[in-house]
């Protein structure tokens, strides 16, 4: 899971990531997250606040060849009303697909209530399936305005949302309008780390 205070930060990290995980298989430096080698194959990327134009221009501002492997949608439907029956049908049709972002979960939750239980029982279809395809889901969160010197504490929402997934990533800008930012992670199988971007 990917949480941000500033979505346009974290997209842009995103999408330098998306690049390496769809390299071509025939290029022999495999890139590096998180300490771990990147599995190289397709990425699939639910740009839910987004249009083609805009998805079109930050693509080209990160490279002048874009992978066949990347591909965008504008349109997803929520968790247990058809997104995860999306996601089955697309690794049918893309058997080397890797990994999906879904930018926003706001725009793919059914569930209003923000309590620690339901928090944490709407993101377990996702969690399941991404074990059962055997892919990593990424969903793109925002923080609280609210600061916090623990990052994870401001993930907006429950700690039912913090509980059910097996990592986070806080990118959190020092200033607003600032070019630099603090990338924090931890979850399960990462080392809590921070990483100045």
């Amino acid at each position: 899971m990917i949480i941000t205070e500033t979505l346009a930060a974290m997209r842009a990290f995103l999408y330098c990531e998306i690049k390496q995980i769809c390299k071509p298989k025939n290029m022999q430096n495999r890139e590096q997250l998180l300490d771990r080698t990147t599995q190289q194959g397709s990425a699939l990327y639910f740009c839910l606040e987004d249009s083609y134009t805009r998805i079109q221009s930050r693509l080209y501002e990160l490279t002048d060849e874009p992978t066949d492997k990347l591909f965008f949608s504008l349109k997803a439907d929520t968790i247990g009303s058809g997104l995860e029956e999306q996601l089955v049908k697309f690794k049918s049709e893309h058997d080397d697909l890797q990994l999906v972002v879904i930018d926003t979960l706001q725009m793919v939750r059914s569930e209003t209530d923000s309590s620690y239980g339901s928090d944490y029982a709407e993101l377990i279809p996702l969690k399941s399936l991404a074990e059962q395809l055997d892919i990593s889901i990424v969903l793109v969160h925002h923080l609280r305005k609210a600061a916090d010197n623990d990052p994870f504490n401001m993930i907006s929402g429950s700690t039912g949302l913090n509980g059910c997934v097996d990592g986070m990533l806080v990118l959190k800008k020092d200033k607003r309008c600032g070019g630099q930012a603090v990338l924090y992670a931890t979850g399960r199988d990462i080392e809590d780390r921070n990483a100045h971007h």
